[in-house]
């Protein structure tokens, strides 16, 4: 079938919702600007617009490929994304302490940001190869060494938040496929077994985020003061905000990471609550859309990979906006679409665009 002939189950509701998110983001990022014009032309909205004119391209690429066809190749993406988590590891460029980046002169990207679609890929791709009502554990040895390879360099790294949600989606999609009652008790106790050797081997600061994430009164003056300065920033925006580009946590520098971690933050201050349960409606939407599409799906490796990619999204914008206002350690997620980055950019709108994959073609094919 051609494309054109998907385009009538191309899902505008989820796509515009994408857009209008987008938008609002855009809106946020300029108004977090001390702004003269300078400033302007050499910020974070203009690398952002650029962003989002790449990231749709690459939404349209993908959507203009049946993702059949992507699954059958996902070995060879898995295993590009992991050398490419690997090169980081040897050789990447250096920021904050940490090397998560491969510069290519005038924009870099973050491997590992792109393992989290790479890993939905395969693992979707080997559970309908290897297709069983219910997995014991010893089924599980590869998909387990597929997921935790990639966690344990991208950890490396050493970036916890995106460590975490690879590992989760990674368990999803496995929980998703089938898996015994007593795999899953026996994998829950093996977790909580491994628990404090994985808190040994933490790293000094990402200890630190969870206990400030339990007292962060108790650290005000020192590393608690990006969550204190986060809730302030959210409680000064009152109900209905203090106007665009009137945020004083972010126009005078109080709040840190404002176009990254703490761009809810920076929205909330801007347009208070009632922009803040605007904004969260909008997500809500997404998320349905997303749900309805993924329940409908007729085809196993349609519905992992649906999943996955919606689950991304979900954890994306759950933990962010938790961590914003101090229910969830600070771990460094993106909000999808709001928060200034490229590859996390192009990682959101690769999952809705594998959504709307999926959605177009619902009816081309009807059985398992």
């Amino acid at each position: 079938m051609k494309l054109s002939d998907h385009i009538k189950n191309f899902d505008f509701i989820l796509f515009f919702t994408v857009i209008i998110i987008s938008f609002l983001g855009i809106i946020n990022l300029l108004g977090s600007l001390s702004f003269n014009h300078s400033e302007l032309l050499n910020s974070y909205v203009i690398k952002q617009i650029i962003w989002f004119g790449i990231s749709f391209f690459i939404m349209f690429a993908i959507i203009s490929i049946d993702y059949n066809t992507l699954i059958d190749i996902s070995y060879y993406i898995y295993g590009v994304v992991l050398f490419l988590i690997t090169i980081v590891l040897i050789k990447g460029k250096i920021s904050h302490g940490a090397s998560r980046w491969i510069s290519f002169g005038l924009f870099t990207i973050q491997p590992s940001e792109l393992m989290k679609i790479a890993l939905i890929f395969v693992l979707a791709k080997y559970f309908t190869d290897y297709k069983k009502k219910f997995y014991k554990l010893a089924d599980l040895i590869v998909p387990f060494l597929i997921i935790i390879i990639p966690v344990l360099l991208i950890a490396k790294e050493p970036d916890l938040g995106t460590s975490l949600i690879v590992f989760f989606v990674g368990c999803i999609i496995i929980y998703l496929a089938g898996i015994r009652k007593t795999s899953m008790i026996i994998a829950l106790l093996l977790a909580i077994i491994a628990a404090p050797i994985i808190w040994m081997h933490l790293k000094t600061y990402q200890k630190s985020r969870i206990l400030i994430f339990l007292h962060p009164a108790k650290y005000y003056l020192g590393a608690g003061y990006n969550i204190i300065q986060s809730e302030i920033a959210v409680g000064a925006g009152r109900i209905f905000g203090d106007g665009f580009r009137n945020g004083s946590q972010s126009i005078l520098n109080f709040l840190p990471a404002k176009q990254t971690d703490f761009i809810f933050s920076t929205y909330s201050q801007q347009f208070g609550f009632a922009g803040s349960i605007i904004l969260i409606g909008l997500y809500f939407i997404l998320i349905i859309r997303g749900f309805q599409i993924v329940y409908n799906t007729k085809r196993l490796q349609a519905f992992l990979l649906g999943a996955g990619a919606l689950f991304i999204l979900i954890l994306h914008t759950v933990i962010n906006i938790a961590m914003a206002i101090g229910l969830l350690p600070v771990v460094g997620v993106p909000l999808p679409f709001f928060s200034y980055g490229g590859t996390s950019l192009v990682v959101d709108m690769s999952a809705v665009a594998i959504l709307l994959n999926i959605s177009m073609r619902r009816y081309k094919y009807q059985s398992g």
